[in-house]
């Protein structure tokens, strides 16, 4: 981009003296980006003070702004040191120094410095750098008159990173911006809100200007008035969470959803609430590609969880081997439409063998599946309440075949679909010890009192990993 601009040794001072106590005018008037009114306070946060910490829902332009804080820092403190770090290298330089880089193009004024993908070096002290937290050393013995560090995802940090980051923090001008989903109940990201060093930040779906800009809250996205208020008219920063999108995510995943309260509310998930799926392992297992050669010398297996009450689905799944190929939903039926409507997934994927829920409803869905095509394909009772083979340890079967599906997703083998739903409801799965001190999961209907949604997906998946002689299922047992 041309220079709109002019550089002169006057002109750089009054800008620097304008930007050090404004910088996100900097940023909109150098970059020439637009920035909301939180932005705007995280910004001049960071800033003024040596500690920030910002808890944000999803699509708040937290990533964008801090890419912003980064040049306005790093050009205004001369000579300044800025380290940028997240916990994976994608996160690194496809989202936070990709936001650094179009910014860099874009700037009205010509900045010095050579860009690369996650360096930006004006002089040999003088620079920003991302690296990811598998390299903490990185930090070890840089020091600088002025030091910038911004972590984000920053609730994904391990300890021995948030050691590493004091390290430059020790001396000099030194600034900290942490921003995360707050994903994590307990951790050094959860502590900074408790300390008195940290100047604090909370970003809910409902502070956002798509939203609060039409006056829409929580109730109205229950009910459905938000169309209402929000229809016919544009969105004030499309690039941001929008009203539609958090409709769907209320819907779908639930108000007392542990998706909902970080992703939506931007909240910490309830302190020792026990939460039996880590969100970063679920899309892990969602990214992952396995092999065709690898799964297809396994046998199909489907699994079939029939729905009991009104809003609940019944839900259909089918895997070979650790890659589970398609999940399928409907909404209550009876039970001669949901036999029917499992008899033709059957049918067109041809598993080795599938298991029914036979609790409630499921019974007679069974029975029918069995009288019907029992002759050609293998249908299976599963009751979810009947004893684990590890009575020691589990309540149930279905105890037993979360933990163990837990540990396919925590030794990397799992691959799952991109469900969204899939995703919600893993990661809202949550355990209890029964007064033996044997492992329990929150039953369906404790769920849906505390306004989360029946995990009707997530049990059909665990289903079809249960092993033939019927305990829980472990990826590392199970007969394919």
């Amino acid at each position: 981009m041309t220079a709109e601009i002019e550089r002169t040794d006057e002109t750089d001072a009054l800008i620097r003296e304008q930007a050090r106590k404004y910088p996100d005018w900097w940023d909109e008037y150098i970059l020439g980006r637009r920035l909301w009114t939180k932005q705007k306070a995280i910004a001049q946060s960071t800033f003024m003070y040596p500690r920030t910490t910002v808890r944000s829902c999803e699509s708040s332009g937290k990533t964008f702004s801090a890419a912003g804080i980064v040049l306005a820092f790093l050009y205004n403190y001369p000579p300044a040191t800025v380290f940028t770090t997240a916990p994976t290298n994608r996160q690194v330089e496809d989202l936070l120094w990709a936001e650094i880089r179009t910014a860099f193009g874009a700037s009205r004024m010509a900045l010095e410095g050579n860009l690369t993908r996650k360096r930006l070096e004006i002089d040999d002290k003088w620079y920003a750098v991302g690296f990811a937290t598998d390299e903490p050393e990185r930090m070890l013995g840089y020091h600088n008159v002025n030091v910038l560090v911004i972590a984000d995802d920053a609730a994904g940090l391990q300890d021995e990173m948030y050691g590493a980051i004091e390290n430059p923090l020790s001396t000099g001008n030194t600034h900290e911006l942490l921003i995360s989903n707050p994903t994590q109940s307990v951790g050094k990201f959860r502590e900074t809100f408790s300390s008195k060093l940290y100047n604090k930040f909370h970003i809910s779906a409902y502070d956002t200007p798509n939203l609060k800009g039409f006056g829409i809250t929580e109730e109205d996205i229950a009910s459905g008035e938000w169309v209402k208020k929000s229809e016919g008219k544009d969105l004030p920063f499309p690039e941001l969470i929008s009203p539609a999108k958090v409709a769907e995510r209320y819907h779908e995943w639930g108000p007392g959803s542990y998706l909902y309260i970080v992703f939506i509310l931007g909240d910490f998930p309830e302190a020792g609430v026990n939460n039996l799926n880590r969100i970063d392992l679920i899309e892990a297992a969602m990214a992952r590609q396995t092999e065709r050669q690898v799964f297809e010398k396994h046998s199909r297996v489907a699994a079939l969880d029939v729905a009991r009450y009104g809003d609940d689905e019944s839900s259909f799944a089918i895997r070979q081997g650790d890659k589970v190929l398609d999940t399928f939903e409907w909404a209550h039926q009876d039970s001669v439409y949901t036999a029917g409507r499992a008899a033709r997934l059957i049918k067109e994927n041809k598993p080795a063998r599938t298991y029914v829920d036979v609790v409630g409803l499921g019974a007679g869905v069974f029975d029918i599946l069995k009288n019907e095509i029992g002759e050609q394909y293998k249908i299976i009772e599963y009751d979810s309440g009947k004893d684990a083979l590890d009575k020691e340890r589990y309540v149930n079967r279905r105890a037993e075949g979360y933990f163990d599906l837990n540990k396919m997703l925590v030794d990397g083998d799992l691959d799952l679909p991109g469900s969204g739903k899939l995703k919600a409801q893993l990661a809202d799965i949550r355990y209890i010890f029964d007064k033996k001190g044997r492992l329990q999961i929150e039953s369906k209907e404790d769920a849906r009192n505390r306004g989360s949604k029946s995990p009707d997906v997530a049990d059909a998946v665990m289903m079809s990993f249960c092993r033939k002689t019927g305990g829980g299922g472990s990826g590392r047992t199970t007969t394919y």
